[in-house]
This record gives C-alpha cells, sequence and structure tokens, in this order.
C-alpha cells in the first residue's frame, strides 16, 4: 500500500462497516443504520493548535458485528464470505500496514443472546486470541480502533477533518448513492486547556457538492446531489471556523 494514501484502511473500515449494517438490514429491515468515526489526535507540548497530528480513527457501527460466521470469515486470508457483494476478504490487512494495533470490540445477537467479543489484531499474534462474554449492551454495535500510524504513513495523513470527510465521499461514492445509506458522523474531540470542547455540527459545503455534481453529470446520472447527500454525512469539527 502506497505511504502517500494513509486512509485506505479507513475506508476500508467504513466500508466493512456499511456492509455490516446492511447485513443486519437483512434481519431488522427497519434499523437506522449509523457510523461513527472519531478522529484520535496526539497533541504535542510545543502545539497549540486544533490541528494537531492524526494518530489514529476509531469507527463505531450498528451493524450485525462479529458474529460466529463474520468472525470466521475475518480469521481466514482469502475469505469469500462477502464475495457476493464484492468484497475480495483481504482489506483488512490495510490495517497492519499503516498502523501499529488494531483493536476490536463486537457486540452481536447470536441464537436470541448477546454477546461481546474483544480481539486485538496484529502482525506479532501467530492466531486471533478473542475473547467472548454475555454482553450487558441488547443492541449490536461494534468498534473498531485503528491507532498508532507507522513511520512513511503518519505524516501524509490529511489534519482538516473536513479533507478527511471529504475523501470519505470520494472513496465511498457508490454507497452515499444508495438509499439505505447510513448515516456518517466524523468528529475530534480535543480539549482546550480551558476544558472547552470545540463541536460545530456542518452540512456538507457547496464546493463538495458543485465537485459531485460535476461527478454525477459526467457519469449521467441525473439525481438531484441535495436528495442523495441529504442526512447522509455530517462533519464535527474541533476547527472554530464555520465551513462556507
Amino acid at each position: 500500500m502506497p505511504k502517500n494514501r494513509p486512509l485506505v484502511p479507513l475506508y476500508e473500515a467504513i466500508v466493512n462497516s456499511i456492509n455490516s449494517i446492511d447485513e443486519r438490514r437483512i434481519i431488522e429491515p427497519t434499523i437506522h443504520g449509523k457510523i461513527e468515526i472519531e478522529v484520535i489526535r496526539e497533541r504535542t507540548l510545543i502545539s497549540g493548535s486544533n490541528e494537531d497530528t492524526v494518530r489514529g480513527f476509531k469507527i463505531y457501527d450498528n451493524g450485525v458485528g462479529f458474529n460466529s460466521d463474520n468472525m470466521a470469515s475475518f480469521m481466514e486470508a482469502d475469505s469469500e464470505y462477502k464475495l457476493s457483494i464484492g468484497g475480495k476478504g483481504v482489506g483488512r490487512f490495510s490495517w497492519l500496514k499503516a498502523f501499529s494495533s488494531v483493536h476490536i470490540t463486537s457486540t452481536f445477537l447470536e441464537n436470541k443472546s448477546f454477546f461481546m467479543r474483544k480481539f486485538d489484531f496484529d502482525l506479532e499474534q501467530i492466531e486471533i486470541e478473542d475473547s467472548l462474554l454475555e454482553a450487558e449492551n441488547n443492541d449490536c454495535c461494534t468498534i473498531v480502533e485503528l491507532d498508532g500510524y507507522l513511520n512513511g504513513f503518519i505524516n501524509n495523513v490529511p489534519t482538516k477533518i473536513e479533507t478527511i470527510a471529504t475523501r470519505i465521499i470520494q472513496h465511498c461514492f457508490v454507497y452515499f448513492l444508495s438509499e439505505t445509506c447510513p448515516d456518517i458522523i466524523i468528529f475530534s474531540d480535543m480539549e482546550e486547556e480551558d476544558t472547552v470542547t470545540y463541536k460545530k455540527r456542518f452540512a456538507i459545503s457547496d464546493a463538495a457538492l458543485n465537485k459531485f455534481k460535476g461527478i454525477i453529470k459526467n457519469n449521467c446520472l441525473c439525481r438531484p446531489l441535495q436528495s442523495v447527500f441529504s442526512n447522509r454525512i455530517t462533519f464535527i469539527s474541533d476547527d472554530k471556523h464555520i465551513i462556507s
């Protein structure tokens, strides 16, 4: 994986979340899909900026989770479990190319009971060792934590949350065209010394809308773009400046 494409592991995690929500929707057609992406920053002593180095991401989703079938698929290097939806079964390995560690926590429903599975995914393990307990939370939820960008990748990661969000849309554009696309929220919480957290919600910018209008026009898709992206993605920025 090229070191100038540090967001590829994030894209893979988001697509996995979308697929997981779609899988849950087969059983629960009315489920409101939601994905939250937390940008994990690393602040240094000499930095006073709200745009500090991005160390990693936490991706939350309310998809079906790591049940027995999905866990078995995850543990196979070239699983064909998601072949029918275009998955190649190798995307998760991009996580290990860019990050020092990956932590996964998943609550899922199986045999009418909820369970919570936890495991780490890294190069040092010969086999994945997961813990499985009865869950206190009676709802499906998965958290994938991509932590510790490796050298060569970290310097190429965009620091502006708007840039990261726009690149997600560019990569996952076909998913945003779907009526069943889940809501996607991206946020970053960096508390200031006065303990005030700057969190502002934004709609996608006019500039980005115009860019994707061009994409739709060039591909002969006539659906109104505003309806396509309405409520699809929200920026929650720690930047104090409102996107115009």
